[in-house]
């Protein structure tokens, strides 16, 4: 895999030019890998610049691992972006549970009940595993984009655009980025050349190679990463400050990415809360990646058999209007609990209680905080 890699980045930069050419360095560990494959290839005298987008909301450790480079490596071209995070998210849109759920809901907004909406809501051949949750169909109704606006621009306006303008601005046209396959999600369909209209516009080595075959690499061959990925650490991917689309916010071992700001850099995870607070609201809402302590559930109690039967007729029509999430909906006859309960959009609760408590009597609706 090692000869297999080093001569296709040696082969493509002589067919293009190495004049052509510029890294996406992120400081991470797959662009330091990238970076160092690149040397292997051409030798440590090419001039490929390593160019890193210094947005402001990078982990501090993985920005001064770049800084501490640039200062013995001339190759590193560190630049900025053009507009600040907070601005951006308010008028473009905030990542919400991965890049596609944003682009869908984003797409939604701006062209209503589309085709790949129906699509994305389970309504056309697309199987599950590229399916929206059932939990945040919510999202998918005028009254959501009131509240919350999502979008998957984050990156492109923080990160991309920046690279793009700079390689505009100095005729390296060509981008080499460090993308895998073996990450998962949009990653997995990445091709080690990517063309559009006919020009090559992204050369990506490490698109068929493992997170196996990279720690071997780095080990054998000695490479310098940045110390976040080391103990007492331990992480496995850097990025933004408490980027919404991880995966892994908050675990049961006290490991993922929130509660590991918290621990080492207390700071940072303070700025993550103010940056991110609204979609973490939101998860917090839905108990979605993020937990929220105090739970709402409607507790619906009948001691007249006609009036139960009459509510189980209608209880379905009601409920199949309001999205469902993780507080429940219990219904109780004579104070036994002879109905299954149902999950509801905890945002939902008070006016499920309220269409209720017209229907049926508010002597026996209740809210509770108790599960």
């Amino acid at each position: 895999m090692l000869l297999d890699r080093l001569q296709k980045i040696e082969s493509v930069i002589n067919q293009y030019g190495e004049d052509k050419f510029a890294i996406s360095f992120s400081g991470g560990k797959d662009s330091t890998v990238l970076s160092a494959l690149v040397d292997l290839a051409l030798g440590p005298q090419n001039l490929i610049p390593r160019v890193y987008v210094n947005t402001g909301i990078e982990l501090h450790m993985v920005r001064d691992f770049v800084f501490d480079m640039a200062k013995h490596d001339k190759r590193v071209e560190i630049i900025k972006p053009q507009v600040p995070i907070k601005p951006m998210l308010e008028k473009e849109g905030y990542p919400f549970k991965s890049k596609a759920h944003a682009h869908y809901v984003d797409r939604y907004n701006r062209l209503g009940m589309c085709d790949s909406i129906k699509s994305y809501l389970g309504e056309g051949k697309w199987g599950p595993k590229y399916c929206c949750p059932k939990s945040l169909k919510y999202q998918f109704t005028p009254e959501f984009k009131d509240r919350l606006k999502l979008s998957d621009a984050c990156c492109l306006n923080m990160k991309e655009k920046p690279l793009i303008k700079w390689g505009i601005e100095h005729n390296r046209p060509i981008s080499m980025v460090g993308v895998m396959r073996d990450e998962g999600g949009r990653r997995e369909r990445a091709t080690c050349l990517a063309f559009e209209g006919g020009k090559l516009k992204r050369f990506q080595p490490l698109s068929v190679i493992t997170k196996e075959w990279e720690e071997w690499f780095i080990k054998e061959y000695k490479i310098e990463i940045c110390p976040i990925y080391l103990p007492p650490y331990n992480r496995t991917r850097t990025g933004c400050v408490g980027c919404p689309f991880s995966l892994d916010l908050e675990n049961a071992e006290g490991t993922g990415e929130l509660q590991m700001l918290e621990k080492f850099f207390p700071a940072e995870r303070k700025q993550a809360e103010i940056i991110w607070g609204k979609v973490y609201d939101e998860y917090r809402r839905l108990g979605y990646r993020l937990k929220d302590e105090q739970k709402t559930n409607v507790w619906i109690r009948f001691d007249d058999i006609a009036a139960y039967n009459s509510f189980k007729k209608i209880f379905e029509q009601i409920t199949s209007m309001i999205p469902q999430g993780e507080s429940n909906c219990y219904i109780y006859l004579e104070k036994e609990h002879v109905y299954k309960p149902i999950n509801i959009d905890p945002y939902y609760i008070a006016s499920l209680a309220d269409k209720l408590a017209g229907t049926f009597g508010s002597e026996n609706i209740a809210l509770s905080s108790k599960s």
